[in-house]
């Protein structure tokens, strides 16, 4: 069977008209071009261009050939092309790792800067290092800092944690107290009323507890919800506090019946950040920075 290349350079020189053109559209120098068509030729046992001091004229037998190989020819290129377009979309595939609340808030800043193509696993900021560690993710935001040699990382974003509440919590009188820095005031009440917690460690609310009060939250009345997008739903019909990030607060709607009450005498932060496996860095990571 013919080389198929030796066909494709045919169709070239046909409606280049010269081996001049044909060369520059195929990359390949005179010589090797005039051998590929004299190799045509001898398959074919014929002659298929007069050659003119201007241009190359197709004999009658060139004309036939190329009214039959054009329309296969072209609709295998139009196939290359669609191949050539799927590989390149699946090497612009993301498969991101994230905590859902963080791309539930942010998820329009993420979508307009990420490629056309991306998919999202949430979960745990250590269970989505441990695969972005074996490649089964490719970007996670995370909100620890890995400390593996394996990955790289960018802090994206600060939150801060805010003390939030139910309008009947009677918060004024909890208001009133923080404004007279009565905190011996301010911790009896909040240990007397009813707390949505993400899990049974508390551990931002310790942070908040031990940045403001110096001391252990002894918390009793608690209710234990999967996320924080929940335990604010959950508070908007339940008298009660809780301490969310302050993104989490302030990127979703309204809700009338939630009032952030306070952020600390001293602010309760942590970093969230955007980590990729070392010498895998891609340019969309830049665009994380809110």
């Amino acid at each position: 069977m013919i080389n198929l290349e030796l066909y494709r350079t045919f169709k070239v020189i046909y409606q280049s008209g010269t081996l001049t053109k044909a060369s520059g559209l195929l990359l390949l120098t005179q010589p090797a071009l005039s051998q590929q068509l004299a190799s045509l030729e001898n398959y074919i046992g014929e002659t298929l261009f007069i050659r003119t001091p201007r241009k190359l004229i197709p004999t009658d037998r060139a004309k036939e050939i190329y009214s039959k190989i054009i329309e296969p020819l072209e609709l295998l290129e139009r196939t290359e092309k669609h191949f050539k377009k799927s590989e390149l979309k699946k090497e612009n595939y993301l498969k991101l790792g994230s905590p859902m609340e963080f791309f539930t808030c942010f998820s329009k800043e993420i979508s307009n800067n990420f490629p056309e193509q991306f998919s999202v696993e949430f979960g745990l900021a250590i269970n989505l290092l441990e695969k972005l560690k074996n490649k089964s993710l490719d970007l996670v935001i995370s909100t620890i800092k890995p400390n593996s040699q394996d990955f790289d990382s960018r802090m994206i974003y600060e939150e801060k944690f805010i003390l939030v509440g139910n309008k009947k919590s009677n918060l004024k009188e909890i208001i009133f107290a923080i404004k007279k820095n009565k905190w011996n005031d301010v911790e009896k009440y909040l240990l007397t009323h009813n707390w949505i917690l993400y899990d049974n460690n508390f551990s931002i609310i310790k942070r908040f507890w031990k940045n403001n009060f110096d001391s252990r939250p002894k918390i009793n009345n608690k209710i234990i919800l999967p996320n924080l997008i929940s335990i604010l739903k959950f508070l908007e019909n339940y008298e009660g506090f809780s301490i969310l990030p302050d993104y989490l607060f302030n990127k979703t709607l309204k809700i009338k019946s939630i009032e952030p009450v306070w952020e600390g005498k001293t602010p309760t932060t942590n970093s969230i950040y955007s980590c990729f496996r070392i010498g895998e860095i891609k340019s969309h990571i830049e665009f994380l920075k809110y």
